[in-house]
């Protein structure tokens, strides 16, 4: 039998761009001489993206060591990772951010994972745990103390020796809400804000923004190398309350526009009886004088994929599965469809509802985009 691992290596990086990234994952795993090829293959010719689905299991991680995904751009094709992490096994997975994992554990600890180079950045906090002892605390936390976790991408896209991950932690606790740590540091630095209560978080290009329950948001410039000293400067927008009910709001960013998705309430779906699917609205922060949400009636090319954690704003032409001016939501149905999860599709431009079955125990699963290169060193 002909000795694979002798195929010269720029055919192998030639084969590797013919791939999609799983595939590359299982190229490089056969010999140090391929890993390297398809290493050298991804530099110069990363993969298409990829949209994950990361499926929600009874524990954190499936039988402890393993995660498992289903790639919503080929037709929710299943993955399953075994990580063959111990540690793993006490954290829950809040989030994803930036091709990151973010796992957190009861007792603050917060780990940043790329389950596909296994690679993971940890931050440590010496806050106060005292709320812990409360089992019903314990019982509403979902054994983490923290909402959200984000990764801070460096200003304009370069890499950078410094990964700053922010985090928005659960009311009515010791701590400030909003707070931020560069990996290695051993304690998280609270941002000192003049407002007390925030509903998300988003960040961009070294930008960190904080949604106050009022439509404020709170500006934090980590500036081109991120540190923990001096603290990020601060700027507070001042918009104009919306007193308008809502089920719930979310921050994000589209084309470097902060993006306020408000999820209003449901509606009956026009599809099947005894279904509801939400209604949106999707607003742009408008800066100037007098800053303004401003409702936008289509998303200019770009769709927007809601999940439990928030929701990412990605150009449709780069996805041949994804429709302009769609918001792809991860549902919990109603009615007679109770327990069952679904994507539901509205198309905001025309109203239009759409809906698509994803044999999911739940609703609770993140969208993930993985890649071989997060922002890391």
């Amino acid at each position: 039998m002909a000795d694979w691992s002798m195929i010269p290596s720029a055919l192998v990086g030639t084969l590797t761009g013919l791939l999609g990234l799983a595939d590359q994952v299982r190229m490089g795993a056969v010999c140090r001489r391929w890993r390297l090829a398809v290493a050298d293959g991804f530099c110069c010719r990363p993969p298409a993206p990829s949209l994950w689905l990361m499926l929600p299991s009874r524990g954190p991680p499936i039988g402890k060591d393993q995660f498992e995904f289903a790639s919503f751009s080929e037709g929710m094709r299943r993955y399953t990772i075994r990580m063959g992490m111990e540690e793993l096994s006490d954290m829950v997975c809040i989030g994803s951010s930036q091709g990151w994992l973010m796992m957190a554990d009861e007792l603050q600890q917060l780990q940043a994972l790329n389950p596909i180079t296994r690679t993971k950045l940890l931050f440590f906090t010496s806050g106060d745990t005292s709320s812990l002892d409360d089992p019903f605390f314990r019982l509403v936390s979902g054994r983490s103390s923290y909402r959200k976790a984000i990764v801070v991408p460096p200003r304009g896209g370069r890499s950078s020796d410094s990964v700053v991950v922010a985090v928005l932690r659960r009311r009515n606790q010791k701590m400030s809400e909003l707070s931020f740590a560069v990996a290695g540091d051993d304690e998280w630095t609270e941002i000192e804000a003049p407002m007390t209560r925030f509903e998300d978080i988003a960040a961009h290009d070294g930008k960190l923004y904080a949604l106050g329950d009022t439509g404020r948001v709170l500006v934090c410039d980590f500036g081109g190398e991120p540190r923990s000293s001096p603290a990020p400067a601060t700027a507070k927008i001042d918009v104009a309350p919306d007193l308008r009910p809502y089920c719930r709001e979310y921050l994000g960013v589209m084309s470097g526009d902060l993006i306020l998705l408000r999820w209003r309430f449901y509606r009956a779906c026009p599809i099947r009886r005894r279904r509801c699917v939400p209604e949106f609205e999707v607003l742009r922060l408008r800066t100037g004088r007098r800053p303004e949400w401003v409702g936008l009636k289509d998303l200019a090319g770009h769709a927007i994929l809601l999940g439990t954690d928030g929701f990412i704003a990605l150009p449709a032409g780069e996805f041949r599965e994804l429709s302009a001016d769609c918001i792809y939501s991860i549902a919990e149905l109603a009615g007679d469809d109770a327990g069952d999860g679904g994507l539901t599709v509205v198309n905001l431009a025309n109203g239009a509802v759409g809906f698509e079955p994803l044999s999911l125990a739940s609703s609770s699963a993140f969208w993930f985009q993985p890649t071989l290169g997060s922002h890391q060193k």
